[in-house]
Order: structure tokens, then sequence, then C-alpha cells
């Protein structure tokens, strides 16, 4: 708090970072880009890694609730009624806001954002007026293991974010849940434009 006075600054969105020693436990937010997806840890054990991290960051935040403004973690989508119990304890604990976990395997238990088995998940969201927020993390390929992989890991490590927007919005899942509401974190926003003038012009 004394550092956000010094800079100015009157409220701090926290979210998860591995450089920053705040790693959630079988989560790895910022995963090394050298370990393939499948290698990843269970369900389970994600859900119970967010619920950790989200009971300590709701005691971290508690100390200044309304600078402090802390990102409930749902580990997995797959356990959509696990992830959405775990929102309403967060959003009692005080945190703000929902870390969208990023997808790009497409499977069977974790499809994409489209597929309407989430809507449970955005429709506790929008009761409660928890945003939803993407940013890069451990939803990213396998970059191999080759001296190049952490160059192009950086190099894509922003556009992964991008997809949920075409996703929610071809899903029809604003329409379904009019008060959602989706936040583009550390990923530029240059980008929307050219990204709605496309969706407008494949649909038309």
């Amino acid at each position: 708090l004394k550092s956000l006075d010094r800079d100015g600054i009157a409220a701090d969105v926290l979210f998860p970072d591995d450089q920053s020693a705040n790693s959630p436990p079988f989560l790895w937010f910022a995963r090394e880009y050298n370990r393939p997806w499948d290698k990843e840890y269970s369900p389970e054990l994600k859900l119970a890694g967010a619920r950790a991290y989200n009971r300590w960051l709701a005691e971290f935040c508690a100390a200044a609730p309304e600078r402090l403004l802390g990102l409930a973690l749902i580990g997995s989508m797959a356990d959509v009624a696990g992830a959405v119990a775990e929102i309403r304890r967060a959003k009692a604990d005080g945190l703000t806001g929902v870390l969208l976990p990023l997808i790009y395997y497409n499977t069977p238990e974790e499809p994409f954002w489209n597929h309407r088995r989430y809507d449970p998940i955005w429709a506790v969201c929008e009761e409660l007026a928890m945003p939803i927020h993407t940013h890069t993390g451990s939803g990213c390929p396998y970059y191999g293991d080759q001296p190049d992989g952490p160059i192009l890991y950086a190099l894509e490590c922003t556009m992964w974010p991008h997809r949920p927007l075409a996703f929610l919005i071809a899903g029809g899942v604003f329409e379904r849940f009019p008060g959602l509401r989706l936040i583009l974190t550390e990923q530029g926003s240059g980008w929307v434009v050219e990204a709605l003038m496309m969706m407008d012009h494949v649909v038309t």
C-alpha cells in the first residue's frame, strides 16, 4: 500500500504471477513454454489449487479491499458446478472478478468457451457482477524444447487471450447474459477493431 501511495495509484487489480512468487498451486499461471498441456495437473487438482489461492488472495486483499482488487481463479472449466461454487465463495470473501482459464486444446471435458455447458458460469458471473478477465497464462500451446521455444512463446503469449472475445460473441454468450462483462488485460486493444470488423464480414 505504501508503494501504491508513492506511485499515486488508487487501486490495484491483482493477477497471479510466477515472477512475483504468488503462483497458484497446480496451475502454473505463466506455465513453462515447453510443457505440453496433456502433462498438466488434473482438473480436480487445478480446482483445489484455485480454492487455496483464492482463500490466500482474499485474506491478502482484506487489508484494503477498496484498493486491492483480487481476481478469483476457477482452475479448470471441466467442473462447471465446482467453478460456480468457487465463484460464489470467492465473491463472498471479497474478490471482485474472475480470471478466465485459457483453453486452446478443446477436449470433450473442456470445450471452448462458446459451449452451452458453461452457461451456469456466465450466469453466476452476471448475477454477482463479477467481470471475467482474459490474460496470458497456462493456455498456450507446446512450443517444444528447442532454443527458439521461449522466443515463440513470448511472441504469441498475448495472442491466445484474444480468442475468448470471438467465442463469446459468436456463441451468443453476451446475448444470453447481457450483464456479463469481459475485460481484456495486458494484451493491447488496437486488435479489437479489426477483430470485430472480421466478425461482421464473416457473418454477413
